[in-house]
């Protein structure tokens, strides 16, 4: 699913007018624990758009993945979250 998750934040992402008087945010969430499903599609994102990841504010979960194994996404990927 992972392809078609990218897809579609690319969409949203495009769907969005930063320029706007509200700006834009896009928020992505998954039901999956997957990293090629979370990490992997916002670092996707992060490469192929002008975008950048904001804190979230949660006082609860963790921090996404920066690192795993052999992975290694973008430092900012430390404001998404893992619930």
């Amino acid at each position: 699913m992972s392809h078609l998750q990218k897809e579609l934040l690319l969409a949203a992402i495009d769907s969005v007018d930063a320029h706007s008087r509200t700006g834009g945010i896009v928020v992505y969430s998954t039901c999956s624990i997957l990293v090629e499903e979370n990490e992997a599609v916002v670092e996707y994102a992060l490469a192929r758009r002008h975008v950048r990841l904001l804190p979230s504010g949660l006082a609860f979960g963790r921090p996404a993945f920066t690192r795993l194994q052999d992975k290694r996404w973008h430092p900012s990927m430390k404001n998404a979250v893992r619930v």
